[in-house]
């Protein structure tokens, strides 16, 4: 005789087994074939009033606000770091990127950084990564393009953590109203 326990979730076989827990009910060849050899893809094992262990659907995951919180974060991120298009040239926004930005800028206000010196860019027509020359005050616009842009996206997080805690936000708002 086959025996199953609920609170181990395993199977037993009376003579192999010494000793089974005290929960430990007799289950049927072909209940054990069903739900424990076999189990129907999908399905996942719980138990019925008796103990006996049966094939139910699985528990429909309804996300937290905490989930939708560190979505929210997450796609901020993947939009921060994508780049932007500056006077047809792609421009990095990435973390390391960002910084060499105000660098080259704290260099231009300290008269270190030399006018026209290549900036690396996206030719956006090649995809092909090229220093282009830069002036100063080009650099200072794309520093500014690059802050703005930046600084949206993290508008754009803001606003969606409010939706969040005023028990208004739909997960459908997370792919739209970030900026390009």
């Amino acid at each position: 005789m086959r025996y199953y326990s609920k609170s181990t979730e395993t199977t037993y076989l009376k003579g192999i087994h010494s000793s089974m827990p005290n929960d430990a009910v007799e289950i049927s060849d072909e209940r054990y074939q069903m739900v424990i050899a076999n189990p129907a893809p999908g399905k996942i094992r719980s138990h019925d009033a008796d103990g006996l262990p049966i094939l139910i659907d699985p528990p429909i995951y309804i996300p937290t606000a905490d989930d939708h919180r560190a979505a929210v974060a997450n796609r901020r991120y993947q939009a921060e770091i994508a780049g932007l298009t500056w006077n047809g040239i792609g421009i990095a926004t990435d973390r390391e990127s960002q910084d060499k930005i105000v660098q080259e800028n704290r260099a231009i206000d300290r008269a270190l950084r030399v006018d026209g010196k290549g900036w690396k860019c996206i030719d956006l027509a090649t995809g092909v990564v090229v220093f282009r020359p830069t002036t100063n005050a080009e650099m200072v616009a794309i520093g500014d393009a690059v802050y703005d842009y930046v600084s949206a996206c993290f508008a754009r997080e803001e606003a969606l953590l409010d939706e969040i805690a005023a028990g208004t936000y739909d997960p459908a708002m997370l792919e739209i109203g970030w900026p390009a």
